[in-house]
């Protein structure tokens, strides 16, 4: 080991107290500031790069990443989520780029000095990460010498965490379909800042997609854009949504796929590229089950138990709530009894109760969010969705509520008889009420069936030969 290196691993050791007993004040007092909501983790993080930069510590240097990483996540896994698209996605693509241009150069220096903040976009909403199907498109101009970049459609939208601007710039790094004089050449990465003086640059969009949080968090940043904080309850709310519907959507597809047979595993039947892209989902932008044991924690810990008592109405949404109630009891009397903490044993060992608690919140924000939503329109077709949602989830909770003693025996056999004849009463109308929901089939058109594959090779296998 020559003497530059062994000064720079031995200031590092200094400065982040790898292998000593200590840490130094200032690096502790970064670490453990709490973070309650986006900003505060993302000022937290560019205190970190400031950290970085005024003690000259050399990110270039594997080992010293890789210590940085190990310092950083036992304190804050959304720092350091930060930290490793920063220097491992980012820096890390652009160093392997080779030659720099001046453009690239200078928003590397800014990246490699704590000056920006480095983001990787390549998810695509429609693609996960399926990278070979990404749509965004680069396209060669060679009159002004430019790549315009450019997703054609909402499928190609960009879905990454860290790219709301803030006080530092943002340097992203955009992966998309190279197009130059109408041939197209690949996927390649490409340099575009993304936010400076915390103003997009102009043609760059950011939205979320779940529309009724989207207009809840549109409400309170329409307050104020500094120092704004998204309740606890909204918080609950978004996570438990996210996981309800990918791990639903995982289910759904898993089922599509065994009713289809071996057809269901053809690719060009797409159930399982989409599979696949909605393990991607469940586990990227915060892991599901990571995020709904931190919300059955916050439900307990802001003792949210209540719901509103006009829901009532429909006699099947008491069960649901009973069970929530008695999962928050149970945990509760834990927390209590652990002076008002929930440590991570605890977690471990009641992990199915955080989990249940978590998950049957959501499915009643789900019924509650609806009803308030179209209270007013007051049709069969909203009680029969809501009736078949809550017969369903029961359904699946119910070995849940008789072990709980929510529900006895004999009134699961009546739950299990009203579900049947549900069924057998509104099939049609169900499967009339799938046109409705808009989807746009353009381009989603499969085969599934035998002849129709067998057919589309035959096609195709002519066209083959004949050329």
């Amino acid at each position: 080991m020559n003497k530059s290196s062994f000064n720079s691993e031995s200031k590092l050791k200094s400065c982040l107290a790898i292998g000593d007993t200590g840490v130094s004040d200032n690096l502790l007092a970064i670490l453990k500031s709490n973070c309650g909501n986006y900003l505060s983790s993302v000022k937290k993080f560019i205190e970190l790069l400031k950290y970085i930069q005024n003690n000259n510590i050399h990110t270039k240097s594997f080992n010293e990443l890789v210590a940085l990483h190990e310092l950083v996540a036992p304190h804050d896994c959304a720092v350091v989520s930060m930290l490793s698209i920063h220097f491992n996605l980012a820096i890390g693509t652009i160093t392997n780029l080779g030659v720099q241009t001046p453009y690239v150069e200078d928003l590397y220096q800014k990246l490699c000095s704590g000056r920006a903040i480095g983001v990787y976009l390549a998810t695509e909403l429609a693609h996960g990460n399926d990278l070979i199907a990404i749509e965004t498109q680069a396209n060669y101009l060679p009159e002004k010498g430019v790549f315009m970049l450019n997703s054609p459609g909402p499928n190609a939208y960009k879905f990454m965490p860290n790219t709301m601007p803030c006080e530092l710039p943002k340097v992203a790094v955009i992966l998309a379909q190279l197009n130059v004089s109408g041939k197209k050449y690949g996927i390649f990465p490409f340099i575009l800042p993304l936010s400076a003086n915390g103003k997009l640059t102009p043609g760059v969009k950011i939205a979320l997609y779940l529309k009724e949080l989207t207009r809840k968090v549109s409400s309170i940043l329409s307050e104020s854009v500094k120092n704004f904080k998204f309740s606890d309850e909204l918080l609950i709310e978004i996570i438990t949504s996210k996981s309800l519907c990918t791990w639903r959507t995982q289910e759904i597809l898993i089922n599509c796929r065994e009713r289809c047979g071996a057809q269901g595993l053809f690719s060009v039947n797409k159930i399982s590229p989409y599979l696949i892209s909605n393990f991607g989902t469940i586990t990227s932008e915060g892991d599901n089950l990571v995020l709904s044991l931190k919300a059955g924690g916050m439900i307990i810990l802001n003792k949210m138990k209540e719901i509103d008592k006009t829901f009532f109405q429909h006699n099947l949404f008491p069960i649901l709530n009973n069970y929530m109630n008695f999962l928050y009891k149970k945990l509760n009397g834990l927390i209590v009894s652990n002076n008002k903490k929930i440590n991570l044993d605890m977690l471990n060992k009641h992990s199915r109760d955080f989990l249940e608690l978590s998950q049957t919140y959501a499915v009643l924000s789900v019924v509650t969010t609806t009803i308030d939503t179209y209270h007013d329109n007051n049709n069969d077709d909203l009680g029969m969705i809501i009736e078949g949602y809550l017969l369903d989830w029961i359904h699946r909770s119910m070995s849940n509520l008789l072990r709980s003693e929510v529900i006895n025996l004999q009134e699961s056999k009546k739950i299990d008889e009203r579900r049947i004849e549900y069924i057998r009463q509104h099939a049609d109308r169900i499967n009339n009420y799938i046109s409705s929901f808009g989807v746009d089939k353009i381009g989603i058109e499969t085969p599934i069936s035998s002849n129709d594959y067998i057919s589309w090779y035959a096609d195709n296998h002519h066209q083959l030969k004949n050329n």
